[in-house]
């Protein structure tokens, strides 16, 4: 059996960000329209290289190097987004890992 609630809630803001924002390794997705017009751009820390904190006597960072990696991405619904683009920034230039039409 499934239930179903609908409450009033507020979305946090999707922080909008330029190229120069994204770190190396970084994972860039755009939203766009049916036109290609960018509606909404943000980034991804690297899924493939978390960093995870050990405790102790201190508190030490340590980076993991993955094969693969699962990751999520939450936006607000809008019949305006027609396509999904994930790229990879390496060095400076953009490596296309996924497109999806809707």
């Amino acid at each position: 059996m499934y239930d179903k609630k609908i409450v009033k809630g507020k979305l946090k803001s999707i922080p909008t960000f330029g190229d120069r924002e994204a770190l190396q390794n970084d994972f860039v997705i755009t939203l766009s329209d049916a036109q290609g017009n960018e509606l909404i751009k943000q980034s991804v820390e690297d899924p493939l290289n978390p960093e995870f904190e050990s405790y102790g006597d201190t508190i030490e960072r340590h980076k993991m190097s993955l094969q693969e990696s699962e990751f999520s991405f939450r936006f607000p619904y809008s019949d305006e987004i027609k396509s999904v683009k994930i790229e990879r920034i390496n060095n400076s230039k953009k490596q296309v890992l996924f497109t999806q039409n809707f």
